[in-house]
């Protein structure tokens, strides 16, 4: 007996959960038990029925008398659709010819989402925030949100534990946080999802914003969590692309320089929606697109007139080399931080400028100009305070002259040669190639005391050995670097 309990609990749970199943959706539409009974109170907690019912979810099938009559439309625009249940569902009155019913049941309604509800249910409805949810629908031949999204980096881990980073990295708290403006007091408890569908794009609300945004422009959306989110210097900027964007004033920028600034904040009015959703796709028939795989597209660079003729035979986004560049000089920087001394400020200084263009993302194509200067002021700001050959290079006057070892080498295309002079003088340092051929008069002039660095782009010089040589006064000096393309 004590075996056939269980087995006889299961069994009546599953009778229950059958029977559950044959009038398991109500529909929105009517009285009591019907959702407008209770979510369209005129409280604005409740109104959810009057701010659905102005959505594109809430027309899905009156606004299309071209489908309502093809079962392979149907399913996606109507609720409940499931021909291996007789649950209540739109099918159900389809296929049995009833008009009453199938109105009840027609569009894209609350149950849609939230799961059927002819049961009196007392707590919260079902909330799900997963891409599956949408995905069921939207992607469809010319409708690929969820492959797209899933193509994407926003299909990534959530955020588990912290909840400063959950506001950006896990939907529920994301959707909280486009909504109020702040963190949700703790993760929810059933189930965490990667930034999802439901963080961008709201289904109540009505469409006073296009394509159902939470926030609008859509630049808002974006910028909302790619950004340095207030950090400094001591601190890493995590997701800077908003601060990059808008260029100077934006990281640390070292007394003595000046910051320049690409044009792409100035001209283009969302940058992030026009470049990585790119309009002009969705007009290409042999690729259709929704642009929520979020890759920019070369094309929009030299379709809009700004960059044409600069397309490379790769279709690459290597415009004029920028990739290249920015890669060298963020491969400088780092070896440089290396060799810094950490307790000093301009070693963090540094540093933040480090994190600021690496973590921004683009290898320079968001602000080329301004991602480049903060590079090479921080290399030019950090080599004073280099701890090399066990001393603090830079931090006293030099009592011998020296030649250092490039930095970084092996390179491409950019290398650092620094040198110190105990008095001053006229100084000259050259480039040779292997056969030695002079390739680069890099300094030919006079020089104080002190310590000097000065650039060197390989621009137009194939792979191999190269040598530097550096004369000052009676000092004469060599070294040898490696460019590897």
């Amino acid at each position: 007996m004590a075996i056939l309990k269980p087995l006889i609990i299961l069994l009546a749970l599953l009778l229950w959960q059958s029977c559950f199943a044959q009038l398991s959706y109500t529909g929105a539409y009517g009285g009591y038990p019907h959702c407008e009974a209770c979510h369209a109170s005129g409280s604005p907690d409740m109104d959810q029925f009057t701010e659905w019912h102005l959505t594109s979810h809430a027309a899905a099938y009156d606004d299309h008398p071209e489908l309502q009559n093809d079962d392979a439309c149907l399913p996606c625009h109507t609720t409940g659709w499931d021909v291996a249940l007789n649950n209540g569902g739109f099918d159900d009155f389809f296929y049995a010819g009833d008009t009453t019913g199938m109105n009840s049941m027609r569009n894209v309604q609350c149950e849609s989402c939230h799961g059927p509800t002819a049961y009196p249910h007392t707590s919260s409805p079902i909330i799900d925030h997963g891409a599956e949810l949408c995905g069921q629908c939207h992607n469809q031949e010319f409708s690929a949100y969820y492959d797209e999204w899933a193509a994407s980096a926003h299909h990534g881990d959530p955020a588990e534990h912290e909840l400063e980073c959950a506001k950006c990295h896990e939907a529920a708290s994301a959707a909280h946080f486009l909504d109020t403006g702040e963190a949700l007091a703790s993760l929810p408890d059933e189930q965490i999802w990667e930034i999802t569908c439901a963080v961008c794009h709201t289904s109540h609300d009505p469409e006073l914003n296009d394509y159902q945004l939470r926030l609008w422009p859509a630049e808002r959306t974006c910028r909302s969590c790619h950004t340095a989110d207030g950090a400094t210097v001591g601190e890493v900027p995590h997701s800077p692309q908003a601060e990059m964007l808008i260029g100077p004033g934006a990281a640390y920028e070292w007394p003595g320089y000046w910051y320049n600034n690409s044009c792409h904040e100035m001209y283009l009015p969302e940058p992030c929606v026009m470049c990585h959703q790119w309009p002009e796709m969705y007009a290409n028939p042999d690729t259709v697109s929704t642009g929520h795989a979020l890759q920019p597209d070369i094309l929009f660079c030299a379709g809009n007139g700004c960059h044409a003729g600069q397309i490379p035979p790769d279709s690459s986004f290597n415009i004029a080399g920028i990739f290249e560049e920015m890669d060298s000089l963020i491969v400088t920087l780092d070896s440089l931080l290396q060799l810094a001394d950490t307790t000093r400020i301009e070693y963090w200084q540094a540093k933040y400028d480090y994190d600021f263009v690496v973590n921004d993302g683009s290898r320079g194509v968001h602000n080329y100009f301004y991602a480049r200067d903060l590079l090479i002021s921080s290399i030019e700001g950090i080599i004073p305070w280099l701890v090399v050959e066990g001393r603090d290079y830079g931090m006293t006057t030099p009592d011998t002259y020296v030649l250092h070892p490039a930095h970084p080498n092996p390179f491409n295309p950019v290398t650092w040669i620094a040198y110190e002079l105990p008095v001053a003088g006229q100084v000259r340092l050259d480039v040779y190639d292997i056969a030695g051929r002079n390739v680069r008069t890099l300094v030919d002039g006079w020089k104080g005391v002190g310590s000097h660095v000065v650039e060197f782009t390989a621009a137009g010089l194939a792979s191999g050995v190269y040598v530097y040589h550096l004369e000052a006064g009676s000092y004469r000096d060599v070294r040898k670097m490696v460019l590897m393309r």
